[in-house]
């Protein structure tokens, strides 16, 4: 958790002060802190801390120049991240929907099913089942 998190600040705290190299050093920063966030979820740490660590720099800064960079707010990448990693775990492992839950870091198993639902539209089961019968 410390490395996802300690990269992450150093990516947030690279921009530059100086409005010619302000667009250069935001893209590198967010491309460093996209970084981040994926060596976070690749080494089995929990996402959404790693960007709350991150975001020492005001996360409504942060937020808006995010989106104004890609497109989709830090909370719909890590969400989107948080989704897919789950449906692989779902597809490709013999796990239970509440070990993959604590793994993503939900501390609860129907947190984990609640957000997996809201986001898909299904079921934790109902997904598994489809990925096994396809």
């Amino acid at each position: 958790m410390l490395i996802g998190a300690f990269a992450a600040r150093e990516a947030l705290f690279s921009i530059s002060a100086t409005p010619e190299h302000e667009r250069v050093a935001r893209s590198d920063a967010y491309a460093a802190f996209r970084r981040a966030i994926e060596s976070a979820i690749a080494h089995g740490e929990p996402p959404h801390n790693v960007a709350d660590d991150a975001a020492t720099v005001s996360t409504r800064t942060v937020a808006r120049a995010w989106a104004r960079a890609t497109g989709q707010t830090p909370k719909q990448l890590l969400d989107q991240r948080i989704i897919l990693e789950a449906q692989g775990l779902l597809a490709n492992t013999d796990m239970s929907a509440a070990a993959i839950g604590a793994r993503l870091g939900f501390p609860e198993p129907t947190n984990f099913a609640k957000f997996c639902g809201r986001r898909t539209g299904q079921t934790l089961a109902a997904f598994r089942r489809t990925a096994l019968a396809g």
